[in-house]
């Protein structure tokens, strides 16, 4: 039925290699990580959502501390190893870094 969702087979094998090198890096962790499309010019005043609560407009904005909270939230123990698809590391990720110690970039 889903056939035509399936990659073909040149790109299940790049899929299943690079899956394959981060089960390898992550061996502490029994081969858990997670991997995020995160960039640090995302985590900007621009990247905030306006959101009414209680008769006020407040903004919320993503962060690395969020991030790494939502991640803890949907079960991810903090032993995870977090792949992130930003080049090179930034201060505004050590939050994310604190809650998680194996985050790594590119």
């Amino acid at each position: 039925m889903y056939e035509s969702l399936k990659p073909q087979k040149e790109l299940q094998e790049l899929i299943d290699s690079m899956v394959g090198t981060l089960r390898s890096m992550s061996k502490k962790t029994n081969g858990r990580f997670v991997s995020v499309d995160l960039h640090v010019e995302m985590l900007t005043e621009t990247s905030c959502k306006l959101l009414e609560s209680g008769g006020r407009n407040r903004r919320w904005c993503y962060n690395s501390e969020k991030i790494g909270e939502f991640l803890k939230k949907i079960g991810f123990h903090e032993d995870t190893s977090v792949y992130l698809t930003q080049t090179g590391w930034d201060t505004s990720l050590n939050a994310l870094r604190n809650v998680f110690p194996n985050t790594f970039t590119k």
